[in-house]
This record gives C-alpha cells, structure tokens and sequence, in this order.
C-alpha cells in the first residue's frame, strides 16, 4: 500500500473523519438527505483548505483511472468528471494494460493486445474454463 501525499499533512480535513462519521464519503445506508448534509458538510471544509487545489489534482487523477468515491477538494465523483471534462483530461476509469479490460480495449481500437494483456486474458479464459469444469456459477455483473 502506498502511503498518501505529503501535502495530505497540511489538509484542512485531517483528524475531522472517523470509523463511525467520514462527511468526505458518508455512509451508503444513511437516509439521502444525511448524506447530502455530510457532503455539504465536507465541502465547508474543503472551502478554507491549504491544499484544495491537490486534492482536486489527485481526484482527477483517479476518475480517470478508477471508480472514485466521496469528495476531492469539494467536488462530488460527477464534478470530478465534468471538470476532468472541461480541462480535456479523461474523465472515466481507463483500462489498465496486463488485464483482461487492457484487453479488450486494445481488440476495440483494432490493435494487437501486449504481451500483458494478452497474458491478463489467458489467466481470466483459464480460470473461467476452471470454474465451469467445477460446476461453479458464473458471476454476472
């Protein structure tokens, strides 16, 4: 695991969050209009933060490479994404090379997959062969 950014130090939001509260990614089960107060709430904070700017840099970084959740520098997952929009930049999960989406992405855009990826989607086919050799069922999404 990675530790997080040193300007993560100088955050406005640090020590605010606990297992039983965190307003930058509220509980899914609370009533909506909790959650939308915990957000509201967080992004009071992320108003006066010294290091707002980053956290936005780093929200943008990771909607462009996974599912973001919560609250980046006052902005929600779908600001994230408007504003990685507006700015040009990508603004949705990428396909990361040496997996089964890397993959596929490069059969989508006609392109002959790497050696990782290649290897991602024998590992994947392999298990699913695997899985019905058991008898055991298969996910679906």
């Amino acid at each position: 695991m990675t530790s997080p950014p040193d300007w993560t130090t100088r955050a406005a939001c640090l020590g605010q969050a606990s297992r039983a509260f965190d307003p930058w990614h509220p509980d899914g089960d609370l009533p909506a209009r909790h959650r939308r107060l915990a957000e509201q709430q967080a992004k009071l904070v992320c108003l006066g933060c010294p290091v707002q700017t980053d956290c936005i840099r780093l929200g943008l970084e990771l909607v462009a490479v996974d599912t973001v959740e919560g609250i980046f520098g006052g902005l929600r997952p779908a600001e994230l994404r408007a504003l990685a929009r507006k700015l040009a930049r990508t603004s949705r999960k990428v396909a990361q090379h040496g997996t089964r989406s890397g993959y596929v992405a490069h059969r989508k855009a006609g392109q002959e997959p790497c050696d990782l990826c290649r290897a991602a989607n024998a590992a994947d086919k392999h298990a699913r062969d695997e899985q019905r050799r058991l008898g055991v069922p298969a996910l679906t999404a």
